[in-house]
């Protein structure tokens, strides 16, 4: 997916009487969000956490997309590179069907 996607219906468009029917194309335009990027049908999150919270391994908190408390442990030591992974929490995965509903498995 590009900064803008699209569902395409077959022969659900413009109905004119003696003509073949069209297409409905609904086209799907990415804004940007303010906290969240997107990488494919992942969500990228980048959290700040000073040296002391670092060492005291305390938890990541924030807010999910769909208005969840997602918490996340920082059980390693980390660096200004690690990269924590929450699965469940990414972007719905379409179904190939373009008729066919939006799988919920993230």
């Amino acid at each position: 997916m590009g900064p803008w996607s699209e569902l395409k219906f077959p022969k659900e468009g413009h109905n004119m009487y003696g003509h073949e029917k069209s297409d409905l194309i609904v086209r799907f335009i990415e804004i940007p969000h303010s906290k969240f990027k997107r990488q494919g049908n992942n969500l990228i999150y980048n959290h700040k956490i000073s040296l002391l919270d670092s060492l005291k391994s305390s938890p990541i908190i924030f807010t999910s997309l769909d208005n969840q408390m997602i918490e996340v442990s920082v059980d390693e030591v980390i660096g200004p590179h690690t990269v924590k992974t929450v699965k469940g929490h990414g972007m719905p995965i379409q179904n190939d069907d373009p008729l066919g509903p939006i799988k919920q498995n993230f």
